[in-house]
């Protein structure tokens, strides 16, 4: 005795739902790395510390790397990127812009929260950047655009 049609279609749909399901059920979800998120410490570090360690020609804090130096000048204005790495655990504490332009008396230091960091920090964030002249707040974002532009290439590639 064969089955009916509408039978059938119902024991397809059974078999695809159970099918997929279990499929699902074998991929391990992708989670993030658990990454500790800039700290008031580490914020204020890079943007007044390190000014403030490299002009006296003083060490690099206790416990910290620089690394990726990235470097663009356009103009009179010139914008160095750099990554504080902590070397506990070789995570990425945050990125340090620092701005140099004819337009400022000094260079500033801008300090980027990294991925894991919100609330606060990232309005400090926002306000060092509001507060520098548009010229020169341009080109920032046209060296970290380049930048990250850079680092998805790699990601991209290494990921693919």
């Amino acid at each position: 005795m064969s089955a009916s049609p509408s039978m059938r279609r119902t024991l397809l749909a059974f078999s695809f739902c159970l099918g997929s399901l279990c499929c699902i059920a074998q991929t391990a979800p992708v989670e993030k790395p658990k990454i500790a998120p800039t700290s008031q410490e580490e914020y204020n570090y890079a943007t007044k510390g390190l000014k403030t360690q490299r002009a006296q020609g003083l060490d690099l804090k206790a416990g910290y790397t620089l690394q990726n130096d990235t470097e663009l000048p356009i103009g009179t204005t010139t914008v160095k990127i750099e990554d504080l790495v902590r070397k506990q655990d070789n995570s990425l504490a945050c990125v340090i812009a620092q701005v140099s332009s004819s337009k400022m008396a000094e260079p500033t230091y801008l300090a980027i929260p990294n991925a894991s960091t919100g609330g606060d920090i990232f309005k400090q964030y926002a306000k060092s950047v509001n507060d520098l002249d548009p010229t020169v707040a341009k080109m920032v974002l046209y060296t970290i655009s380049g930048r990250l532009g850079g680092m998805t290439s790699i990601v991209y590639k290494v990921v693919k």
